[in-house]
């Protein structure tokens, strides 16, 4: 009967719903939760994964600027290293006379610094990797309270049917009760 296929319908959603909510750390159990509770739930955690989400582009763009920052300065000692190795024993900055330990010094200081700024330019990808992978995670987590959103309106109508469908039981069965009683009073009255 059409009670029976809405209990279901409302049981599948619930174990799904319980399913994905239990990635969450929740105070308390679905099962004897209301949908509109359960509604409040889910939209709470979408707007906390939503904060989630956008702290970790927050996150990405400050390492993509720091990446641009370590970029510009490697650029800019290339060119440093650059000027230093076309002259002789001048400093190409301020012109002024060096010896050619003083150069070699300058040469291995931009090198180091190149190289250092290299390195930090490649512990900052592996994070912004890592945040990637987090943020694809928290995408799948929104994608999910959607799905369980989107379902919550269909069930809330399942609801009202199995409601209404209960009240007519309920009325139909008072009917059958009223002619029950009038059977046995005109049984009664014909004996």
């Amino acid at each position: 009967n059409d009670i029976s296929k809405y209990s279901e319908q409302l049981d599948e959603f619930y174990t799904k719903s319980k399913e994905i909510l239990s990635d969450f750390d929740l105070e308390r159990d679905i099962e004897d939760t209301s949908l509109d509770d359960l509604q409040n739930i889910v939209l709470k955690l979408i707007g906390d994964v939503d904060e989630n989400i956008t702290q970790i582009n927050s996150k990405r763009e400050e390492y993509v600027g720091e990446i641009a920052k370590l970029t510009h300065d490697i650029e800019s000692t290339n060119e440093s290293l650059e000027d230093i190795s076309k002259v002789e024993n001048k400093c190409p900055t301020c012109q002024s006379e060096i010896s050619e330990a003083k150069k070699e010094e300058l040469i291995n200081e931009y090198n180091s610094t190149i190289s250092a700024n290299s390195k930090k330019i490649d512990e900052i990808n592996s994070l912004i990797d890592e945040i990637k992978g987090k943020k694809e995670l928290k995408e799948k987590d929104l994608s999910n309270l959607d799905s369980i959103k989107t379902k919550l309106a269909s069930n809330k109508i399942i609801m009202d049917n199995i409601a209404k469908l209960t009240g007519e039981a309920e009325d139909l069965a008072a009917k059958i009760a009223e002619i029950e009683s009038k059977k046995e009073t005109f049984n009664e009255l014909n004996t």
